[in-house]
C-alpha cells in the first residue's frame, strides 16, 4: 500500500491487523499518532487545524485569496 495523508493513515491502520496479503506499507506526509501533535495538541483537538483542512478541500480559491 502507498498514498499521502489520509490514506497513508489508513495503511497504518490495516498495519495493525496485519493481514497475510499485506506485505509492505509505503505512507507519505502523515502520522502515526492522531491523538499527540496533529489533529491534538496535548489532549485538545485543534478546530483551527481541522477548518483550515476542511476549507482547502472545499474551497481552495476562497481560502487562499489575500484581502
Amino acid at each position: 500500500m502507498n498514498g499521502v495523508s489520509y490514506i497513508g493513515a489508513t495503511q497504518w491502520l490495516a498495519s495493525i491487523k496485519a493481514p497475510k496479503n499485506l506485505i509492505a506499507i509505503m505512507p507519505v506526509d502523515t502520522d502515526s499518532d492522531y491523538f499527540e501533535g496533529w489533529t491534538y495538541q496535548g489532549g485538545a483537538f485543534q478546530l483551527g487545524f481541522i477548518l483550515r483542512w476542511v476549507l482547502m478541500g472545499l474551497a481552495p480559491d476562497t481560502l487562499l485569496k489575500t484581502p
